[in-house]
């Protein structure tokens, strides 16, 4: 019998999203693929499935990166050699782009003698994955013609530096003396598993609620501040803000990997050693998200904190330090609450790691106790825990902040100018750093709000060294606001450059921060 699928993919689960991304690339090539998040049925045997689908796999593609074999792929990988063995099964190692050296070296023998698959240069590399369907397949697939007929073929497979290594070189560079202020969207999370709502999801919902769609309605639909405010004047702001905050939460059960990883860089950067010109700018993130992600990483990844929440009366900002964060092996989170106790969670439990979220923030202060109306000036940076986290449109943990509804948007723009809500160091943090944004597409309309509040001043000032990483629309089929742009997604990021100096790099956010943080610990020579 034929077998039922062209490649079984054993990768860890701690790369789950890398993985995702090649299965959904094979896929477009008609590779039949076996990956366990789309086969093993719920309440079927896992070990049954795994020996059924090797069985019936026409090859075994090894995922490696630094997080080496998984508990579950070793065993797949012995099982791959002796199917291997006996009936000539191809086994192809795959290594991702955050494989060492050291990885490498460390790895069986019978691994490194095969022919591999190396994506060290990033997931999109056209030739790798042109080796890999050969090696899946059999067959040696035809290679796209160049455009240019003068090209010398025996050139096609130089390496070019990329868009993103340029990017990750100037950030290196800059990363030596200077901070670097990081802005995290909705788009940041792409990959995990499973997958955050995202505001198009959202916006289904309420609309849905409404009955103005039906529930399996999957065409364009209006951004979620149009939709946020028909159900605004149906039921109030109060049963808004709890309709989306509740489906904000519910789908922000998971650890994305961009936010865990830009964790893992922030406390890389704090072991530099002190600057001889004086401290510099304050190191900020700001995120236009209502999840708990955020905050999530950086107590997994052991790191003090300040967070600074936004409310949208512009007459409040609540700031709250997280000191004394510390990890107990691989599995506690611990620090102190308001009263100096102790309070600890597990890695892996949100409910836990929210409670301290909620309970051991200490609260620093509120900015309208100062009794006045502008409170640009009441925060003090240099005296806050760092990094500092700013909310810039609200939190789901935080009642009466969140910026929904287009009413909340030009309510909010309004009252931050009004009220100089903004904290100018902030502002001027913002203005006089390099800014990489993460995941934050332009034409949403939380980059519209935080562009003609926060950013304007900021990106009318000559500068160069801004990024943005983003995947192009095509990527997010799923998605109804990000169809719209497919069609004249060259004219945004032309767009982007002209008007903002934003240069738009198309790399999933996990994997450009995980290579950002490699070549930043080498050449700062920074110890994790």
């Amino acid at each position: 019998m034929d077998p039922q699928y062209d490649v079984f993919l054993s990768y860890n689960s701690k790369d789950r999203p890398s993985v995702e991304h090649v299965a959904g690339k094979l896929g477009e090539y008609g590779i039949r693929v076996w990956f366990d998040v789309d086969e093993i049925m719920p309440g079927t045997s896992v070990l049954r499935n795994i020996d059924q689908a090797m069985r019936s796999s026409r090859s075994v593609a090894v995922f490696i990166s630094d997080f080496s074999l998984g508990p579950w792929q070793t065993p797949e990988v012995e099982a791959a050699i002796q199917s291997q063995l006996r009936h000539g099964i191809r086994v192809i190692p795959v290594f991702l782009p955050s494989i060492s050296e050291e990885v490498r070296l460390a790895l069986p023998s019978f691994l490194l003698n095969e022919r591999y698959i190396d994506f060290s240069r990033g997931l999109d590399n056209d030739n790798e994955f042109y080796n890999l369907r050969w090696g899946i397949t059999g067959v040696k697939p035809e290679r796209k013609k160049s455009v240019d007929s003068t090209v010398d073929e025996s050139d096609q497979d130089t390496f070019q530096p990329s868009l993103a290594d340029e990017a990750i070189g100037d950030l290196v560079e800059i990363l030596k003396s200077q901070n670097v202020t990081f802005f995290l969207g909705p788009g940041a999370s792409f990959g995990s598993t499973p997958s955050p709502a995202q505001a198009s999801d959202i916006a289904r919902d309420l609309l849905t609620e409404l009955k103005i769609i039906q529930a399996d309605y999957r065409e364009l639909l209006p951004p979620v501040d149009v939709a946020g405010l028909y159900y605004g004047i149906r039921s109030g702001d109060r049963i808004l803000e709890k309709k989306v905050v509740g489906r904000t939460a519910q789908g922000s059960k998971v650890f994305p990997q961009t936010h865990d990883l830009l964790a893992k860089l922030l406390k890389l950067l704090s072991t530099r050693p002190p600057r001889r010109t004086g401290s510099g700018s304050p190191q900020l993130v700001v995120t236009t998200n209502l999840d708990l992600m955020a905050e999530r990483a950086l107590l997994r990844a052991g790191l003090s904190f300040t967070r600074i929440v936004q409310y949208r009366s512009g007459q409040r900002i609540d700031v709250s330090e997280y000191r004394q964060v510390q990890l107990i092996g691989d599995q506690t989170i611990q620090l102190a609450n308001q009263l100096g106790d102790l309070q600890q969670a597990r890695m892996d439990n949100f409910d836990e790691i929210d409670h301290l979220i909620a309970n051991c923030g200490r609260d620093a202060m509120a900015a309208d106790r100062a009794g006045r109306g502008d409170t640009s000036g009441v925060v003090k940076f240099s005296n806050l825990t760092q990094p500092i986290l700013y909310k810039f449109l609200g939190s789901q943990d935080v009642e009466g902040s969140c910026v929904i509804s287009t009413l909340h948007h030009f309510e909010f723009a309004r009252n931050v100018i009004q009220f100089k809500a903004l904290p100018e160091e902030l502002t001027s943090t913002i203005r006089n750093s390099t800014i990489l944004f993460l995941g934050l597409w332009f034409m949403d309309p939380d980059f519209r709000l935080t562009y003609f509040t926060l950013l304007r001043d900021a990106l009318q000032m000559e500068n160069d060294r801004r990024y943005a990483v983003q995947l192009p629309p095509k990527r997010f089929a799923q998605d109804a606001y990000r169809r719209m742009e497919w069609g004249i997604w060259d004219k945004i990021k032309e767009a982007g450059i002209r008007q903002m100096s934003i240069t738009a790099i198309e790399e999933p956010c996990d994997e450009f921060l995980r290579r950002l943080y490699e070549r930043a610990m080498i050449e700062l020579r920074l110890k994790p």
